[in-house]
C-alpha cells in the first residue's frame, strides 16, 4: 500500500498514517458520525409491528452486553468511514445506497453495513467488516447468506424485510483501516474549518481525488465479487438465494469497478 498523504490532527498534535490511541479514535468517531446522515437503526421502532416488546428488549440487552465485551472503537470508526465512502463518495457505484444497521445485527449477526441496489425491487448486500492485526491476511473471507433481523432500507425507510441476503466479509489490516479513517477524517475536518483561498479549494479537490482513486476501493469490490461467486455456487446446489439477484449484484459491482478504472 502506498504511503498516505493524509495526516490527522487533534488537540494533542499531528498523527501520521495511524491513529495511536482510543481517545483520538473516539474523537474521530464522533466527527464522522456527526457527518453521517443515517443513524444506527433504532430497534425500538420494530416493537409491535414486527416483534413483541420482550423480544426486542432481550435483543437490545444481548447486543449491549456484546458491545461491552468486545469494545472495539477502531472497528466502529472503520464502519462509519466505509459508510461515508459508500454514501458520499460512491465507492460501490453511483447506483448504490449504503445503509446503517442495528447494534444487534452488528454485534450478533455480523452485519455492519448494507449496500442496496434497486432493480424494481430492492436487493441488499450485507457487509461484515473485520480488522486484523496481521497485514498479510486475505482482505475478505467468504460467508453464508443470512437474514438481517432489524433491517431498515436506505432507499425506503418503511421497508424492513431482508431475508436470505448475500454477505461479504471484508477483512482489513490495521494499517489499511487506519489509512482510510485518517483520510476521510482529514477531509471532513478541513472542510468544516471553512476555506476561502484558492489553495484551500485545490487541497480539497486533491483530497477528494485521492479518496476516489484509492487502491483499496477496487480491491474491496474485487473481493466482494469473488464472494458472490461462492454464493452463486451455493445457489445452484441449494437454491438459497435467487441466482438472478446475485447476478444483478455482480453486474452493479462490475459496473462500479469499471467506472473506477476510467
Amino acid at each position: 500500500m502506498n504511503e498516505s498523504r493524509f495526516q490527522t490532527s487533534d488537540e494533542n498534535g499531528s498523527i501520521k498514517n495511524e491513529v495511536r490511541n482510543a481517545a483520538t479514535l473516539r474523537h474521530i468517531f464522533d466527527n464522522l458520525t456527526s457527518e453521517n446522515e443515517a443513524e444506527q437503526v433504532n430497534m425500538r421502532k420494530f416493537i409491535g409491528a414486527y416483534y413483541d416488546k420482550g423480544e426486542v428488549v432481550t435483543d437490545m440487552e444481548r447486543s449491549e452486553a456484546e458491545a461491552k465485551k468486545y469494545n472495539d472503537i477502531l472497528k466502529d470508526t472503520l464502519r462509519e468511514t466505509v459508510f461515508l465512502l459508500g454514501q458520499k463518495f460512491n465507492w460501490f457505484g453511483k447506483d448504490a445506497n449504503t445503509g446503517q444497521t442495528s447494534k444487534y445485527d452488528q454485534k450478533l449477526n455480523g452485519v455492519d453495513l448494507v449496500i442496496v441496489y434497486d432493480d424494481g425491487e430492492e436487493i441488499p448486500l450485507a457487509l461484515n467488516l473485520i480488522v486484523d492485526s496481521a497485514n498479510d491476511k486475505p482482505l475478505t473471507r467468504a460467508n453464508e447468506p443470512l437474514s438481517i433481523k432489524y433491517y431498515q432500507s436506505p432507499i425506503d425507510p418503511e421497508k424492513h424485510c431482508a431475508i436470505d441476503t448475500a454477505l461479504a466479509t471484508v477483512n482489513f489490516s490495521k494499517e489499511d483501516a487506519n489509512e482510510l479513517i485518517v483520510m476521510v477524517n482529514d477531509l471532513i475536518t478541513f472542510k468544516n474549518k471553512g476555506f476561502s483561498k484558492e489553495t484551500d479549494e485545490s487541497n480539497i479537490k486533491q483530497m477528494e481525488g485521492d479518496i476516489d482513486s484509492h487502491p483499496l476501493r477496487n480491491k474491496i469490490i474485487e473481493e466482494i465479487l469473488s464472494q458472490l461467486d461462492n454464493h452463486t455456487e451455493r445457489t445452484e446446489k441449494h437454491s438459497v438465494i435467487n441466482k438472478e439477484k446475485i447476478n444483478f449484484l455482480r453486474e452493479k459491482l462490475v459496473q462500479a469497478l469499471n467506472e473506477n478504472r476510467k
